[in-house]
Order: C-alpha cells, then sequence, then structure tokens
C-alpha cells in the first residue's frame, strides 16, 4: 500500500518537477556573460520588414524570461546574439468544399549565433543555421486570424526556441550545432551575416 502512494506521489511530481524546470533553466553560457545585446536580425527573406517584428519579438522573450539583462546597445553588452532570416514560407494546408483555402501554415528559418563580448572583440560561442518558428492561422477563426498576427505566433515560438539553445543544458550533434572551440573551419560557410 506504501508502495502504491509513493508511485501516485512520484507519477504527481514528476511533471511538475519537470515544468519547473523549464521555466527556471540554469544558464549553461561562462559565468562573466551577464548583459547581452539582440541587434535587429538580417532579412534575406522575401518578406520585407519582417525583421523588425521577429527582432521585437525575440526582445520581448529575452526581457520576461531570461535571467540575463539586455541592452540596446552591443558596446555594452558582454554577449550578443545575432541572427539572419534567410526563408519565409507561406503555404495553404486547408480547403473548404468549394476549394477555397481556408487555412494557411507561416514558417520562419533563420541562422542564429551567440558572440561572446567579454574580450571586446566578438567570439563566437555557438551557431544553430536552421531554427526556425512555425504556426497555422485560419480563415475561417471568429474573428478572422491573420498572417501578420501568425507571424507574431511564429516569432515568439521562434525566440523560446532561441532561449532553449542559450540555456540548454544537453550535447548538441553536428547537424544542430557548430561549435567554433571544435571546427572553426564548419563556422564560416554558413556564419550569420551582420548589418
Amino acid at each position: 500500500m506504501k508502495t502504491a502512494r509513493h508511485l501516485i506521489v512520484i507519477i504527481v511530481m514528476a511533471p511538475l518537477l519537470m515544468a519547473a524546470d523549464c521555466q527556471n533553466p540554469e544558464v549553461s553560457l561562462p559565468s562573466n556573460i551577464r548583459k547581452i545585446a539582440i541587434p535587429t536580425f538580417v532579412n534575406t527573406s522575401d518578406r520585407e520588414g519582417i525583421e523588425l517584428d521577429v527582432t521585437q519579438r525575440i526582445l520581448n522573450q529575452f526581457m520576461a524570461s531570461s535571467q540575463l539583462a539586455v541592452t540596446p546597445r552591443v558596446e555594452e553588452a558582454d554577449g550578443v546574439l545575432r541572427g539572419e532570416i534567410y526563408r519565409y514560407q507561406r503555404a495553404p494546408v486547408s480547403w473548404d468544399q468549394t476549394n477555397r483555402i481556408v487555412q494557411y501554415k507561416i514558417k520562419i528559418l533563420c541562422r542564429v549565433g551567440f558572440y561572446d563580448r567579454t574580450s571586446g572583440e566578438e567570439k563566437l560561442i555557438w551557431q544553430v543555421d536552421d531554427i526556425d518558428g512555425v504556426t497555422a492561422y485560419s480563415l475561417l477563426a471568429s474573428p478572422p486570424e491573420t498572417e501578420e498576427l501568425a507571424i507574431f505566433s511564429a516569432a515568439d515560438e521562434l525566440a523560446r526556441d532561441i532561449i532553449n539553445y542559450l540555456y540548454e543544458q544537453r550535447q548538441y550533434t553536428q547537424d544542430d550545432l557548430l561549435f567554433s572551440e571544435s571546427n572553426p573551419a564548419a563556422v564560416q560557410p554558413g556564419e550569420v551575416q551582420r548589418r
């Protein structure tokens, strides 16, 4: 009987403990990085102006959920998060009986790099060449959902993924992440573009 009670407590508490761990990630960055800058992402996609919305949503997520302070000036930062939006995709995913499109899926694909500035120069710590934010929006919703609101939603997902990469304590595969220390040459071909 006692064992069954312990098992129930474990089953109930495990998801709560896991959720708490996700809410307060431990910093896996060098301890001297306390303040970061996030310059406007470079936009090489065909969606004009998307870089402003995406960068603002990322800034909002960092200010709300990051343990790092955010500064608008790169010169004042210990770390810099740079990004490039290289593709924006919008595709129909659902049609009504008259063959009208009623739902679209959008995807924002980025390349993101995090740089250590504590020495005064930017040194690449990590880079992700393929990170995305994806969402769908329905024209049948009441009120109808818009592409602009879907962009915000996809950008929020992208921001959460970037924060997870920044704080995550797992081993990355070579496909996910290129470390500048272990393979300096591998970073060059897909390096994040700068303004």
